[in-house]
């Protein structure tokens, strides 16, 4: 399966920011509002499901393939996490963490999809006398 190198370094390097940043210790706060933690959750997630469907690449059969693996590899990756939290004394395990995790992956792996298809679509749709380096 081929693969573009740029966009699996920056899926990485996301993924390595949001690894630190769920590991290192908080300071004690009040827990913030569940739907503004949750959204939060779903808002980090959903570029690393959009990046790891650009880093798939086009060697799968169809969009909907990288767009599903591309999101269970972002929910699993979320689930993952959730349970490091669950084995550090300062973080916690949450399965709706888990789920939102997931559903920001499949929200950014369907974006990608969706932007790849009608980037495609338009590409074909331009007349070859109006593309780029095909003059007269």
């Amino acid at each position: 399966m081929k693969t573009d190198r740029r966009a699996f370094a920056a899926a990485l390097g996301w993924a390595a920011l949001i690894f630190f940043a769920s590991v290192m210790p908080t300071p004690p706060a009040p827990a913030p509002d569940w739907p503004l933690d949750k959204v939060f959750h779903a808002l980090v997630y959903l570029p690393l499901g959009a990046l790891l469907f650009l880093a798939i690449g086009p060697g799968m059969h169809s969009v909907f393939q990288r767009a599903l693996v591309s999101a269970l590899a972002t929910g699993g990756f979320g689930l993952a996490l959730e349970v490091v939290q669950y084995c550090l004394p300062w973080r916690s395990f949450e399965w709706a963490d888990a789920g939102v995790d997931l559903l920001g992956g499949v929200v950014g792996a369907a974006g990608a999809g969706y932007w790849w298809r009608a980037r495609g679509l338009f590409a074909k749709s331009i007349p070859k006398t109006l593309k780029p380096g095909s003059g007269p």
